[in-house]
Order: C-alpha cells, then structure tokens, then sequence
C-alpha cells in the first residue's frame, strides 16, 4: 500500500509540473516522470496507483478477515483468488505498457509488480495448505 501512495505522489507531482524530477527518474530508461505523464497511468481520472491502494487495502482487510475469523475456513481465499489475479493482470499490461509502448521502466512500478507475484505465491500456499483449487475458492465464497 506504501509504495501505491508514493506512485500517486509521483504521478501527482509529475502531472503538476512538466518541469519536475521525480527521485525515481533516474535516467533515460528508468523514468517514472515519463510513465506518470502517460494516458495509461489513470483510469477514470484517477492514479492507477490510487486504484491499486484501494485494491490492496481490500486484500488486506479479506486477509485479517480470514486470520481472525474461523468460519468458514476457506474463506476469503476465492475473492483473495479474483484480486490477485486482477493485480497479476494490471501487472503485465502495466509492463508491456511501460517497457514496450512507452520504452521506459518505472521503478517503483517494478516494486509492485514483485509484490504481486508475492502475493500469487502467498495465495498459492494457502490454497495448497487447504486443499483448494481456485476455481473451487470461489465456488465455496460465492
């Protein structure tokens, strides 16, 4: 969630002023500035990054939600399933946006993309340790 807020920093920063360098603008092939600037990095007039707190947030509340609360025991992993696999997907068209259309590399945006591959494989080891294939998580919390 901390690195969502600072990409959102970044993306305001870089939108208020052409003339801003963002500390993760580091060179020509690393510069969130550039990314920030582009038509792809809001969704409804809103910071992907501020969508993708939203998001995490949410994880995070489903997650507490399933630690403290012990019925039913799968639950939320079939929504925890949907989620990450949504930020999975926001991931790859986000780097084939940046690396491949846009030619430039967000540094940050790199960070998230690991913490989502984390959190695949997190997910994954909770289902393993259930029993649950994710289509039957969701099955079971619908």
């Amino acid at each position: 969630m901390s690195v969502s807020v600072e990409l959102t920093l970044v993306y305001h920063q870089a939108n208020r002023s052409a003339l801003h360098r963002s500390h993760c603008s580091i060179n020509d092939e690393w510069d969130c500035d550039h990314v920030a600037r582009s038509a792809y990095s809001s969704v409804l007039q809103a910071p992907v990054a501020l969508w993708g707190f939203v998001a995490y947030g949410f994880m995070a509340f489903l997650a507490g939600w399933g630690v403290f609360r012990r019925s039913p025991a799968h639950f939320p992993l079939g929504l925890l399933v949907l989620l990450v696999v949504g930020a999975l997907g926001m991931s790859g068209y986000l780097a084939y946006v940046a690396y491949v259309i846009l030619e430039k590399k967000c540094l940050w945006c790199t960070v998230l993309y690991g913490v989502n591959a984390s959190l695949a494989a997190t997910l994954a080891v909770a289902l393993v340790q259930r029993r649950l294939g994710p289509l039957r998580a969701l099955r079971q919390d619908a």
